[in-house]
């Protein structure tokens, strides 16, 4: 990056201009809280913002800019290809998929963590204790769900296949959905249970058939189109809509439905 330049410096959300090597710039927006006590850059599918304490010197915030420099650009090109590539009903700021549908999202503090899924207001509302760890919770609740899908379908999908595995586990996975181990075990993402019945059901059944066949062959597809007939449209939903599926896209500061 090589010059910064400030608009409306007056202003308290002024932007500032990250004039980059390729002649191209970013806009980082900055927004003072009352609530910040130190400065700090997000970013999601509205831009980059800078959160700085009332009190704060935007001068001061300079330092942080060039250290997150890196990240900042890598993060401004993700979120432009999202917005190429997807309608804005899809990228709507504060919401989160769970089986296939989008919903908007809720945080509310409270001693328990728990969840309330509502069909009508099309809202999930996470009860959370303490609201600057909430991305953690919302991934604990992904896991719960996702391992109770998961303990229900895979035995009866692999009774139906007639395969037998040892057992199976939720992880953190950044670019995978499943995989399958040498000892028979399964491990599913954390974020499944934001996809369709059908496309986990898929999922469940791709890496049921790599227990048997462990590459992608033809057979291997064979028989993956014999357990679930409309497999490629379940794969291109995961192509499609799967970089959607992302905690990381929830910045709470710009949130409203927060209490």
């Amino acid at each position: 990056m090589q010059r910064l330049n400030c608009r409306n410096p007056s202003e308290d959300n002024m932007i500032i201009s990250i004039a980059l090597t390729d002649g191209k710039t970013l806009n980082l927006k900055i927004k003072k809280s009352k609530r910040a006590k130190k400065p700090s850059i997000i970013a999601d599918i509205q831009g980059l913002q800078a959160i700085i304490p009332s009190n704060y010197e935007v001068n001061d915030l300079m330092e942080l800019v060039h250290q997150k420099s890196n990240w900042m650009l890598k993060s401004s090109r993700y979120y432009e290809r999202l917005r190429s590539r997807y309608a804005q009903e899809h990228l709507k700021a504060n919401t989160i998929c769970f089986l296939g549908n989008r919903y908007s999202l809720r945080i509310i503090k409270d001693r328990l963590l728990f969840a309330v899924v509502s069909e009508n207001l099309n809202m999930i509302t996470f009860h959370v204790a303490n609201k600057r760890m909430f991305k953690d919770d919302i991934f604990k609740w992904y896991s719960n769900e996702t391992a109770k899908i998961i303990n229900t379908r895979l035995p009866f999908i692999a009774s139906k296949l007639d395969i037998r595995y040892n057992n199976f586990f939720i992880k953190r996975h950044k670019s995978k959905w499943g995989s399958c181990s040498m000892k028979r075990n399964l491990n599913f993402n954390a974020l499944l249970s934001a996809a369709p019945s059908d496309v986990i059901d898929y999922v469940i059944i791709h890496e049921l058939v790599h227990i048997i066949e462990s590459n992608h062959s033809r057979q291997f597809w064979d028989r993956v189109r014999t357990a679930d007939p409309q497999y490629e449209d379940h794969r291109k939903w995961l192509r499609t809509y799967g970089s959607l599926v992302s905690i990381e896209r929830i910045n709470l500061e710009r949130q409203t439905n927060v209490e």
